[in-house]
């Protein structure tokens, strides 16, 4: 890596005062893979938790809601494209399957049974590699990123807090059953109130270990903290939003159906942090098209320049945060050759050269390019001059 970028001291922090339940959607679009299999015909009344298809890996589309399956609908995505989605009316009923006593001590489960649950949950390293397959080969630690890059994102400060003690019991579980030496929980070290809170607790946890990380930017990327800690095979990166799903299928025996969703930037007064279904309609909790008049919407990340444009965005698992700014009136400059964009790129990468293939493909989209670029071209979306 280059060199460490602290953008955080640039952006106005707009923190929610805590989590607002927003559960009561109308409809429910579940994204639909497509090798999945829909394993009812529509019309069906069905249960909240009920697997409503699976696809040729074995991973269920779990429904959110109990109500009734009304059929396949295209929806925008994060990606705002088009997508298949399965469409659920919601009967507020909440109904499920008996009851299940919740799991006392998740370190008396056995490894073939975690490595099972891990699959069908689908779980990914931070390198993009199957959980199930990877925790299971004499791995020595494992390090949980709770790390955002995004300085308006409070996901991550919102679900340590409210639920360190299942992310504590869980990480500690997987220590025992994998066998591993310790784990690192990896929290920025500028998150005050978190820090406090689980320095006190981690005293009743001897294999895990507080890493508390530098708030420099794209930290949270599995490529750029592969470097900052100099990991080698036998290291694992797990995301927190991983490790509570897996803790509360292992503690509950259930599936996660909701998700924390931050609305937040600089010129938001009232930010808001909700949790709500997944394959919730963004129009079902937030109005943008008055907001769309006089301000730009960013899905996840004012950096990566991923514009909202519909209003019938789904928030799925890959909507984390809408960050909402002032609309750019910076005037594009042609290219002085400068090299800033070089020297800032957080893997070394000529950001001038991603017309190259092999450029491209490893480029991160972070945007820092584009952010620290004095002429204001947005390097990384290739747009505004010709390199």
């Amino acid at each position: 890596m280059n060199k460490y970028i602290n953008i955080s001291k640039n952006f106005i922090k707009k923190r929610p005062k805590d989590i607002t339940l927003k559960l009561d959607s109308e409809f429910i679009y579940i994204p639909l893979d497509e090798s999945s299999k829909i394993l009812f015909n529509p019309g069906k009344v069905l249960k909240k938790e009920t697997i409503i298809a699976m696809n040729n890996d074995n991973v269920p589309l779990i429904n959110p809601v109990s109500g009734v399956f009304l059929g396949i609908k295209e929806m925008p995505n994060f990606e705002n494209k088009n997508i298949k989605t399965l469409v659920i009316k919601n009967n507020y009923k909440e109904e499920t399957s008996k009851k299940i006593a919740s799991k006392r001590n998740l370190s008396k489960y056995s490894k073939e049974v975690v490595l099972l649950i891990m699959q069908r949950l689908n779980i990914k390293t931070n390198n993009d590699k199957s959980l199930f397959r990877e925790i299971d080969r004499n791995i020595r630690k494992i390090y949980i990123n709770a790390l955002c890059d995004e300085v308006n994102n409070y996901n991550n400060e919102f679900r340590l807090l409210h639920n360190k003690d299942l992310i504590l019991e869980t990480i500690s579980a997987l220590n025992t059953i994998f066998d591993l030496e310790e784990s690192e929980l990896l929290i920025k070290d500028t998150c005050t109130e978190v820090i406090s809170v689980y320095k006190e607790y981690l005293g009743s946890f001897p294999n895990i270990n507080l890493r508390l990380i530098k708030d420099v930017y794209p930290i949270s990327r599995y490529e750029v903290l592969q470097r900052y800690l100099k990991l080698d095979s036998k290291d694992l990166v797990i995301d927190l939003e991983d490790i509570y799903r897996l803790g509360y299928a292992l503690k509950r025996q259930r599936f996660v159906t909701e998700k924390l969703l931050t609305i937040s930037g600089p010129v938001v007064i009232d930010p808001q942090i909700y949790e709500l279904k997944i394959g919730t309609k963004l129009s079902e909790i937030l109005d943008i098209k008055e907001i769309k008049e006089k301000y730009d919407i960013w899905i996840n990340n004012y950096l990566e320049q991923n514009k909202l444009i519909s209003n019938e965005l789904i928030i799925d698992n890959n909507v984390n945060a809408l960050i909402i700014t002032d609309k750019n009136r910076n005037l594009v400059k042609p290219c002085n050759n400068c090299g800033i964009c070089y020297n800032s790129c957080p893997i070394g990468l000529n950001p001038k050269k991603l017309d190259q293939k092999e450029v491209n493909e490893k480029c991160l989209k972070c945007g820092l390019c584009s952010y620290m670029c004095p002429c204001n071209i947005l390097i990384h979306k290739k747009e505004g001059i010709s390199l």
